[in-house]
């Protein structure tokens, strides 16, 4: 396998890609686990996220975060830009292996402030981690 290979991951474990409208009305309630895992026993590894702003929103961000009680927090998005009508881009890039989020946890994006608005994109994966042990077989030793 390349080692640049972000699809092998995908599809040797389970792949979690998304592609959505962040709307300006959006907040945080909207974007609660954009991505969720299939159990407590399953492990998100975020590959790429990549935001494309399509509506001005000076002084606001997005947070990219697991929802465990101390989240891990992947990165922001920062909208800092003072110029009007000037598109910003963020890229946060872990490598086809990916950053591992907390085992059972969901991706969370947090809104600083409603008005950011734009094209979000995750490349991701998830994968047993804990529990698989197949327990439909009768315990009876045959």
């Amino acid at each position: 396998m390349p080692y640049g290979d972000y699809t092998q991951y995908q599809k040797w474990n389970t792949s979690k890609c998304l592609s959505r409208q962040i709307l300006a009305a959006d907040d945080t309630t909207a974007l609660n686990n954009v991505i969720a895992v299939k159990s407590a026993n399953h492990q998100l590894f975020i590959q790429k996220i990549a935001f494309y702003e399509t509506t001005e929103s000076t002084g606001k961000n997005l947070t990219f975060q697991d929802d465990a009680s101390t989240p891990v927090v992947l990165g922001k998005y920062f909208s800092v830009t003072a110029a009007a009508g000037i598109p910003k881009n963020g890229i946060l890039d872990f490598g086809p292996q990916g950053y591992a989020l907390t085992a059972g946890k969901n991706l969370d994006v947090i809104v600083s402030a409603a008005g950011v608005a734009g094209s979000l994109h995750i490349e991701a994966y998830e994968k047993i981690v804990s529990g698989a042990i197949h327990t439909g077989i009768a315990a009876s030793g045959q």
